[in-house]
């Protein structure tokens, strides 16, 4: 269960004006992986759990980065396998785990850099919902 999130870095930068075709690429790793100590009922352990998402504006037309941390409460045994895993493979292990930070994060970073993205003018990095008027739904053909 994600108990906290928070970030700890924001950076966002156009560099010029757009030029052409704007291609996106947006990445989300896991930094790091360490036991968070934390008064819990036994048999409970925290996790905190960085991150870094970036978005990437090309060619060189500017970049988001947010570099922050989750908080994971597991169980005493199931947060040593995870940490375990993460020391040996530098991966979670547990895909339902893994999931289920993924989406939250990428949930949260997502709404934060399309806020940030139109602070400065950088096109919105995910595809957006569009009204299309009647007239052009019935010239479609699938």
């Amino acid at each position: 269960m994600i108990i906290g999130y928070g970030l700890t870095s924001v950076n966002v930068e156009r560099k010029n004006s757009p030029q052409g075709k704007i291609e996106v690429k947006y990445n989300l790793t896991m930094d790091n992986i360490e036991e968070e100590k934390m008064s819990l009922m036994p048999g409970q352990m925290a996790l905190r759990i960085e991150f870094k998402y970036k978005v990437e504006y090309t060619p060189k037309f500017g970049n988001i980065l947010l570099d922050g941390s989750i908080l994971y409460l597991t169980s005493e045994a199931q947060g040593k396998v995870l940490l375990d895993n993460w020391k040996k493979k530098k991966k979670l292990g547990d895909e339902t785990v893994a999931a289920t930070i993924f989406n939250h994060v990428l949930t949260k970073c997502n709404i934060k850099a399309l806020a940030l993205a139109q602070e400065v003018g950088l096109p919105p990095h995910l595809p957006l919902p569009r009204a299309i008027p009647k007239d052009s739904a019935k010239s479609y053909v699938g």
